[in-house]
């Protein structure tokens, strides 16, 4: 509704990181993905100004060559991103992509009328949109963070299966696997009795410094 009724994704970014603290997202990540989604993440703009280009072509009989609807179509994109987040600002971007492909820019006279109603429209989109990126990018860090925890465990684990290795072959345990005195036996190709699997590596590389 802020955003709706503002029509500016700068004046709702306060609102917007108030909700997404409300959704429980990490503050870390919604204060950085909004903050820059505020300008640069603005989809509603791009879908109004490659609509309003065509329109506009439409109506003063230009046809557009595919070429010509491919760079609207990559303008636009840049145009949502760089488009400042205060309402109507994406009006010079469209008026600057009509003179590039032929149309006359005076058309945008007859968008003025109904701008201010689809301003409001984009703008809701827009911070829509930075939401669900943020709650994207949330997750993403959450499921990340998970498997760095699970794979320090699987590491300390081996770590201390080692040592314990090293401790029995010490004190004379297990002299009668192979491991005492006068043999020599290959670590790494060796069925450990205790850790029941075959270690692809030497021991000392298990447990580094």
């Amino acid at each position: 509704m802020m955003a709706f009724s503002t029509a500016s994704s700068n004046a709702t970014l306060p609102t917007a990181l108030r909700v997404a603290d409300e959704m429980g997202l990490p503050p870390r990540v919604s204060r950085f993905v909004l903050t820059v989604g505020a300008t640069a993440n603005q989809n509603g703009t791009a879908l109004f100004e490659g609509v309003t280009v065509i329109f506009l072509a439409q109506f003063f009989n230009v046809d557009l060559s595919l070429g010509q609807q491919v760079v609207v179509m990559l303008v636009c994109i840049l145009g949502g991103i760089g488009t400042a987040g205060v309402p109507s600002g994406s009006l010079p971007v469209v008026a600057l992509i009509c003179a590039m492909v032929g149309v006359n820019p005076v058309g945008i006279g007859m968008i003025l009328g109904v701008n201010h109603f689809l301003d409001m429209c984009r703008t809701a989109v827009n911070v829509t949109g930075d939401l669900a990126l943020t709650t994207l990018v949330a997750k993403g860090e959450e499921s990340g963070i998970g498997n760095r925890e699970s794979g320090i465990g699987n590491r300390e684990s081996v770590k201390q299966a080692v040592a314990r290795v090293r401790r029995e072959a010490g004190s004379g345990r297990l002299a009668g696997a192979g491991w005492g005195e006068g043999k020599s036996t290959d670590q790494s190709a060796t069925l450990h009795p205790i850790l029941h699997f075959r270690l692809p590596i030497p021991l000392t590389h298990c447990v580094g410094e």
